[in-house]
């Protein structure tokens, strides 16, 4: 039975717990103490001058002896009582846990009297500055926080670097003269990758009609789309909307300024229906991230496949890529099944590997039978040739997508 290595996915799901609770903290913070400040324009400035000082100052010694950090930490608490209120300030003046002395330098003076005095004091005196110091980050580091939670209206900045496969959803715009002599505005918002393909991309690129509310749009009365995306969640469009100086009320005005808002990406999606090149890769892009993510816990299979994606996206149809894609297979192969081997001496392994993970005895065969063409292939036709033939290249790739997904998803059972 192969020894399954659960480490690096174990810490692949505690970096994105960690991501995800720091977008959470700025959310709930937000929402608790800062949503109803009114005089937006007055603190900013001056919360940002504030974080300025902070940030500039490393505390030398402990506060009751640095006359400069208590004058700053006492205007920092008039500030935000002023501004903030009576509980931001208790979270301001949170103290830090107080730790006994460790005793450094008096375990090293013996059973002298006047070494020992001097020794606790020196102790004492180190406990003090480094809980000092300690306070003093904490302070700093809130103090910064607060300014970013304020300006940025509770939106941390990891919502951009969220999955896409995971969290992106699409606003579409689609402007009409159908039955109508002036132009009609059809939206859709907030739709998964799957929903905006099935609604929009395969319709509109097959040159159909478009389904909105039981109407049935002509292909050739469209005269403008428009595409727009977003990484929120739910409960964040509010703060979005806030920041962009709108209420969030689900109505046709509050959607059609959240989807103005949103970041534009109409170039990106926008498929050309007269050129099937224009669009065949974009409809790919959200599985090939899909891999991406499932990738995560084995970086070297990462590593090897994103070179083989970003070969392909600049059209350089060389062997190497197909090199990449193999190499990315065997690498994960390796990892989950805890050897060495090449990839086609893996097939008994991955046989008896799937029927540890209940896979049917006809989807184990059939794998197997795929992966050892799948060898035979890259022997015969990349190994050997630089020749490789490009209407096989999206073919080969899309093959690997589905191994790499079905053993990462085998893997977490």
């Amino acid at each position: 039975m192969a020894k399954i290595n659960l480490q690096k996915k174990d810490q692949a799901i505690i970096h994105y717990n960690e991501f995800e609770k720091s977008i959470e903290e700025y959310k709930v913070f937000y929402k608790t103490h800062l949503i109803k400040i009114k005089n937006r324009s007055e603190i900013l400035p001056k919360l940002y001058s504030l974080s300025l000082k902070f940030y500039k100052i490393e505390p030398a010694k402990a506060h009751f002896l640095n006359t400069e950090l208590l004058h700053l930490t006492a205007e920092a608490e008039e500030f935000i009582e002023n501004y903030f209120g009576n509980e931001v300030v208790a979270i301001f003046r949170k103290s830090i846990p107080k730790q006994l002395p460790q005793n450094k330098y008096l375990d090293k003076v013996g059973h002298s009297f006047w070494l020992g005095l001097l020794a606790s004091f020196t102790d004492t005196m180190e406990a003090l500055n480094t809980r000092a110091t300690q306070e003093w980050n904490y302070q700093r580091n809130f103090i910064v926080f607060l300014n970013n939670c304020f300006v940025n209206y509770g939106l941390h900045q990891n919502i951009l670097k969220r999955a896409p496969e995971q969290y992106k959803r699409f606003n579409l715009v689609v402007e009409h003269y159908y039955r109508s002599r002036k132009p009609i505005t059809l939206v859709k918002y907030l739709l998964s990758f799957q929903e905006f393909n099935k609604q929009f991309i395969k319709p509109y690129t097959s040159m159909l009609p478009l389904q909105h509310d039981g109407q049935l749009i002509p292909f050739n009365k469209i005269s403008r789309i428009r595409i727009t995306t977003t990484f929120l969640k739910d409960d964040e469009i509010v703060l979005f909307a806030e920041k962009h100086n709108f209420k969030w009320g689900n109505n046709a005005t509050d959607i059609e300024l959240f989807v103005n808002a949103c970041l534009n990406e109409t170039e990106k999606y926008h498929p050309n229906p007269f050129e099937k090149e224009s669009y065949t890769n974009e409809v790919d892009k959200i599985f090939i991230a899909q891999t991406y993510q499932a990738l995560k816990p084995y970086p070297n299979s990462l590593k090897s496949f994103k070179e083989a994606m970003e070969k392909f996206e600049k059209k350089i149809y060389k062997r190497n890529l197909l090199d990449d894609l193999r190499l990315s297979l065997e690498d994960l192969l390796r990892q989950v099944l805890n050897n060495k081997k090449s990839l086609e001496n893996q097939l008994p392994e991955i046989g008896k590997y799937q029927k540890t993970k209940g896979a049917s005895p006809e989807i184990v065969n059939m794998f197997q039978k795929l992966i050892d063409y799948y060898s035979q292939y890259q022997n015969n036709y990349v190994k050997h040739n630089d020749k490789v033939n490009e209407a096989e290249i999206e073919f080969v790739i899309n093959l690997t997508v589905t191994f790499i997904k079905f053993i990462a998803k085998k893997e977490e059972l």
